[in-house]
């Protein structure tokens, strides 16, 4: 946790600098071939250079490198766009015009609020980012199985080793945080825990600790077969680790990997090779997760509930069915019960999309010996009434 917070303080001192130097200014020159335009053109196509130049210089600066690969796909928007819409004050000091090329530099001070939203609208708000649970085992070269802290008797302070450690740390400077397991019971009711981490085992534990995400996976480490004179060999590392929506049961990234070290002792290579497993593929899978978690944020904003009244004839009957039927439309997230009397009963969905696009896929479903009538339709709200089929 003590490391957790120092990464965090680091990435904070990371982004004040960059907001700090967004308002004192960058000093920034650029060139831009002018052959055959008149003087105006030409230097207002070196002002959108030079401004465009601050723009990407103050995100660079913003970021942690293990942003930068999923910055670049997801601000390719913001970087094509007119880059005075993000641009607080500038003033030209110095031009040249030489062989058909128009040089300038230019004190440019962006605007950081603007650039700071425009980043959060095309998803790069990492403040949203999950916490995760790291459930790694890891098999050293003199181990006789794998080591996994959360199997029967494990001792609860080993949290994965070495490579977990190299996970951890490329992962927190990327914006995740870190949940951190406890001496509780991880045994389901009448259930004793495995040796074998499943995906539901993976889920069951991480909603245990309230971890939106779980690191699941496993790092091995054994001989490399080749030797070079007396004392170099090498060690082969083989990583497995994927994360789990705790929520869903979903894998939201993946990645394998192999990787090969040289060393003159068995311990030094052991622990080379299972830092460097971990953190190459921590380096990995933090685009994609990132991609991913955003992708899911999007899909969870547009969530919204909505009462459904449903009546007619024999409906308690018929609900059952209906319920399936509905449980299937894409979209759909859960389904609450408010209040059932003889005339009727009152259900809460939630559903990403509107009432009236609700009611639009429920009219082209089949049901089981019954029709729908759907009715006062509004945005948050709908009639259902099951009726006989004609």
């Amino acid at each position: 946790m003590t490391r957790m917070m120092l990464l965090g303080i680091l990435i904070l001192l990371c982004l004040q600098t960059a907001w700090a130097n967004g308002r004192e200014g960058f000093l920034v020159m650029d060139t831009v071939a002018v052959q055959g335009v008149d003087a105006r053109e030409a230097r207002s196509r070196a002002e959108r250079a030079v401004l465009g130049r601050a723009v990407e210089r103050f995100i660079l600066e913003s970021l942690p490198e293990a942003r930068m690969a999923s910055a670049l796909r997801m601000l390719s928007p913001l970087l094509e766009e007119n880059p005075k819409n993000y641009i607080r004050d500038f003033r030209i000091l110095a031009t040249m015009e030489e062989k058909g090329n128009y040089r300038m530099v230019a004190r440019v001070s962006p605007d950081a609020e603007a650039i700071k939203g425009r980043m959060k609208e095309l998803g790069m708000d990492f403040s949203r980012l999950p916490a995760l649970l790291f459930m790694v085992s890891e098999q050293g070269l003199g181990d006789a199985a794998p080591l996994r802290w959360w199997v029967p008797g494990a001792d609860m302070t080993f949290f994965g080793g070495r490579s977990t450690e190299a996970m951890v740390s490329v992962m927190g400077e990327a914006g995740f945080d870190l949940v951190v397991p406890d001496g509780r019971n991880l045994s389901a009711a009448g259930e004793e825990m495995g040796t074998v981490l499943d995906m539901r085992e993976a889920g069951r534990i991480g909603n245990l600790f309230n971890a939106p995400v779980v690191m699941a996976g496993r790092v091995r480490v054994m001989p490399g077969g080749n030797v070079l004179g007396d004392r170099k060999q090498s060690f082969r590392a083989d990583v497995l680790l994927l994360a789990l929506d705790t929520d869903t049961g979903d894998v939201l990234a993946q990645v394998e990997e192999s990787l090969v070290v040289v060393s003159e002792t068995a311990a030094a290579g052991e622990r080379e090779a299972l830092f460097e497993a971990g953190r190459r593929a921590a380096s990995r899978i933090v685009p994609d997760l990132q991609a991913a978690w955003m992708r899911k944020t999007e899909k969870d904003a547009r969530v919204r509930e909505i009462r459904m009244d449903i009546t007619g004839e024999n409906y308690l009957t018929r609900f059952t069915h209906f319920r399936r039927v509905l449980g299937e439309i894409e979209g759909f997230v859960s389904l609450e019960r408010r209040e059932i009397t003889g005339q009727g009963m009152d259900v809460r969905v939630r559903y990403r999309g509107t009432a009236g696009e609700l009611a639009a896929l429920l009219m082209t479903k089949h049901y089981d010996r019954f029709g729908v009538q759907i009715s006062d339709v509004e945005e948050d709200r709908m009639r259902v009434t099951l009726v006989s089929s004609p």
